[in-house]
C-alpha cells in the first residue's frame, strides 16, 4: 500500500514537472544570466533550450527531415522529458548514496556498444 502511495505520488510529481517544462519550452521568454533560454528546471537544476536541441539534433541523424512541424515538436518534447526523467533519477541516486565508478561507467558502455 505504501509503495502504490509512493508511486502514485512519484508519477503526479513527473507529470507536473513534465507539464511546467512543456509550458516553460513552449513560452518561457526568460534568459539565464549567460542568454541560455531555461526550458525547466529540476530540483533546482537548470534544463536549457540549447541542451534540448543538441539532443534533437544528435538523434534526429544525418541526413533525415522531420517530415512535419508537429512531429518536430514532439521529438522534442520527448528529448526534454528524458532529460527532466533524467535529472530525476540523478538527483533520487544521489539521495540514495548510489554511484558508480568512473571504470565501471565505462564497461557499462563497451558492453553497450559491442554488439554495433
Amino acid at each position: 500500500m505504501t509503495n502504490q502511495l509512493f508511486l502514485r505520488g512519484a508519477t503526479a510529481l513527473i507529470i507536473l514537472v513534465q507539464l511546467a517544462g512543456l509550458a516553460a519550452l513552449t513560452s518561457c521568454q526568460r534568459k539565464s544570466p549567460s542568454d541560455r533560454e531555461l526550458v525547466a528546471k529540476v530540483d533546482g537544476q537548470p534544463i536549457f533550450r540549447d541542451q534540448v536541441e543538441r539532443v534533437y539534433r544528435n538523434r534526429q541523424g544525418a541526413g533525415s527531415d522531420t517530415s512535419s512541424q508537429e512531429e518536430a515538436w514532439s521529438f522534442k518534447l520527448n528529448v526534454l522529458d528524458e532529460l527532466i526523467v533524467n535529472q530525476i533519477l540523478v538527483d533520487h541516486a544521489s539521495h540514495a548514496g548510489i554511484t558508480a565508478s568512473e571504470a565501471e561507467v565505462d564497461n557499462k558502455v563497451a558492453e553497450l556498444q559491442s554488439p554495433y
